[in-house]
């Protein structure tokens, strides 16, 4: 499963949609796109959680706007990110 993402499903609770859980074997650089947002061109928040050798759930948050969220980055191996989109 080396370079697979273990967990891709996306939940829409509350509100809220739920991110992916991604967990890699080697370093990649991961892009998230998640597109129908349900609050249309309003804005939302991405919050992002890590797991990895150097990061203990160290958290960033962003802002976006309109019905499609999009995020890269580098997850260093082996490494595990949370990302949460909420409404702004």
């Amino acid at each position: 499963m080396s370079g697979h993402p273990i967990d891709r499903n996306l939940h829409n609770r509350n509100g809220s949609v739920h991110g992916q859980r991604l967990t890699y074997q080697k370093e990649m650089v991961k892009v998230l796109a998640v597109q129908g947002l349900p609050w249309g061109d309003g804005e939302f928040r991405f919050e992002r959680y890590r797991l990895t050798e150097t990061e203990d759930w160290a958290e960033t948050e962003s802002i976006g706007h309109g019905p499609t969220a999009e995020i890269s980055s580098r997850l260093p191996a082996p490494g595990l990110e949370l990302v949460v989109i909420r409404p702004g």
